[in-house]
């Protein structure tokens, strides 16, 4: 009797195994950063993350910006907002080799998702995908627990002092 409850158990577990298993495979991972404004901006807004294979789709929704300006999204090594303008985010994270523009990234460029530009109500929606980027596997790889930064772009095409700052975690609902 005791033996064919366990094989019952044993079953179950195999079913639910394999259910999670094509659950991850069909929709991946998640993971979201709520950026929050540096010292005296009003910027603020939500990225969200998800792994599907060997790219990572984001999506940016930003708003309180300044309007029809350029802005620079990037992923530093360390998870701390606490003090971004000090160094507590750490240097800027290697986590891929080319940016959503699917350009080489140059050492300057390190971290850099790419760039977006705020429409005339300071607000940006911009979907894009980036290849090579992970959610998943050793800590080395993953973005997650790093910190994301928005950067208003400078006059000479270089990112200048983070405006907004935000943890990138797990998304536990997609």
């Amino acid at each position: 009797m005791q033996t064919m409850y366990f094989k019952n158990v044993s079953k179950r577990f195999g079913h639910l195994s394999m259910t999670i298993a094509a659950c991850l495979l069909l929709w991946g991972c998640s993971a979201v950063s709520v950026l929050a404004p540096v010292e005296n901006t009003a910027s603020n807004g939500v990225v969200r993350f998800y792994q599907g294979g060997n790219s990572l789709k984001i999506q940016v929704y930003l708003k309180n910006l300044s309007p029809l300006t350029a802005y620079t999204l990037r992923i530093h090594q360390v998870g701390d907002c606490r003090d971004p303008l000090k160094g507590s985010i750490g240097e800027p994270f290697d986590h891929t080799t080319y940016n959503f523009q699917k350009e080489p990234i140059e050492t300057k460029q390190i971290g850099n998702l790419g760039d977006v530009t705020a429409d005339e109500n300071g607000s940006i929606e911009f979907h894009f995908t980036v290849l090579g980027s992970k959610l998943t596997g050793p800590r080395k790889d993953s973005i997650l627990g790093r910190s994301l930064i928005l950067t208003a772009k400078g006059q000479d095409e270089t990112a200048s002092r983070p405006i907004a700052c935000g943890l990138i975690s797990k998304n536990a609902t997609l």
